[in-house]
């Protein structure tokens, strides 16, 4: 693979083990110490010198999902070449002239060639503690990855901190590099792209999954809206909610979201929308959410002080197909192509009308709830959807523990 490339084995290496940094740290931007071996610096005789001449220098390596693996080994094996000539800088002037007051990196990687002796030959990967080897020195990083070539095979060696990693922690890492050299390898080979680095081994997805999974619990109830409607029947004169001087019972707000969820029904509204509700604090807002919960889909509650094209980038991002909001918003929403219902407590009231969900609109725990939106402060705002088996299940779980209960 090298060879058809043009790169050095390094620099797959090199590679892998910043792209398994990059699975860790969700980040495409990746620093890690290297260490050099300066054998090749531009020295007359350097390579008859007794003595080591190693040096540590910072490695940043920047990930773009859209670029080939080809082209990424390319630029890694160039910005080596620009590295060489200041690789004798020291890692406190290279601290200085960062500006950085933290650590520039926690993470070591070595490509060296080893004596035959330390070679362990029916090991690939192997993981040991800090004081790991006599014959290996340990620079004292988090984790330090040494990777040994002979004209076989590459074996790889890792150190680590037992007070910063498990042993357990520190293997699954070094099991990690290997599996991400190997999609290095076969990615580069069919010239794809850097997005399908992000492809975790087998185990580690196993370990996720699992990790995310608990057991299957009893619930109270199956879906969100549930829990309200059976509170409406044992308490429908007891006050559900508040808004200035004003008031609605259990009952009131069960009925008023019940013809509001009739009207959601005109337009077709069923399991797998999104309905966005959008509105200040006022008696109008849960209503929204209950009647958006009743037809099946799934609500999405947004601020309307929110910039107009904040609303619409969310409103667009989650595909949703219904705007609820108030009269007192008509003119700033009027631009918005999509299906609007302006709702009003008082009108709601004067005509009640039951609801009964059709067949498209009944939903399971494994149906989404509702869709919040991050602040988008490291950029663009995120959807997050919350299954209706997830939100009973928190909620169910906290009123328990710190003592809510009706009244």
């Amino acid at each position: 693979v090298a060879q058809r490339v043009g790169v050095t084995v390094a620099e797959i290496t090199k590679l892998a083990w910043a792209a398994t940094l990059r699975k860790y740290t969700r980040q495409n931007d990746i620093v890690f110490g290297q260490v050099m071996a300066n054998r090749d610096i531009p020295v007359k005789d350097a390579e008859t010198i007794l003595g080591p001449l190693l040096s540590t220098v910072p490695c940043r390596v920047r990930f773009d999902d859209d670029v080939n693996v080809e082209q990424t080994l390319l630029q890694l094996q160039a910005d080596r070449g620009a590295m060489m000539a200041h690789s004798h800088a020291g890692l406190v002037d290279i601290k200085r002239w960062s500006g950085i007051d933290g650590d520039l990196f926690d993470t070591l990687f070595m490509y060296q060639n080893m004596p035959e002796e330390f070679e362990k030959p029916n090991e690939r990967a192997t993981v040991m503690s800090e004081d790991f080897a006599s014959n290996v020195q340990s620079l004292g990083y988090t984790f330090e990855l040494i990777v040994l070539p002979n004209s076989t095979k590459l074996q790889a060696v890792a150190s680590y901190k037992p007070m910063k990693l498990s042993h357990t922690d520190a293997q699954l890492l070094l099991n990690e590099f290997d599996h991400t050299l190997y999609m290095v390898c076969d990615i580069a080979t069919k010239r794809g792209l850097v997005e399908k680095l992000w492809h975790l081994s087998p185990f580690q997805q196993d370990l996720i999954q699992s990790a995310s999974t608990g057991v299957n619990m009893q619930l109270p109830y199956e879906v969100l809206h549930h829990a309200f409607e059976d509170q409406a029947q044992k308490q429908a004169h007891a006050r559900a909610i508040e808004f200035e001087d004003k008031w609605l019972s259990y009952g009131e707000l069960n009925a008023q979201a019940n013809s509001l969820a009739n009207k959601l029904s005109t337009f077709c509204v069923k399991v797998g929308d999104r309905v966005a509700v959008v509105m200040e604090r006022c008696l109008e807002f849960p209503i929204g959410l209950l009647a958006v919960l009743k037809v099946g889909a799934a609500m999405m509650p947004i601020d309307a002080k929110f910039p107009v094209e904040r609303i619409m980038y969310m409103l667009d991002d989650a595909k949703a197909s219904v705007l609820i909001t108030t009269e007192k918003f008509r003119c700033d929403f009027q631009d918005i192509s999509i299906q609007k219902v302006y709702v009003s407590s008082h009108d709601l009231a004067r005509d009640p009308i039951t609801f009964a969900p059709t067949s498209s609109q009944v939903v399971t725990r494994d149906n989404e709830a509702y869709v919040v939106y991050t602040s988008g402060s490291t950029g663009k705002p995120k959807g997050v959807p919350v299954l209706h088996g997830g939100i009973v299940n928190v909620l169910s779980f906290r009123s328990a523990n710190v003592g809510i209960a009706a009244g």
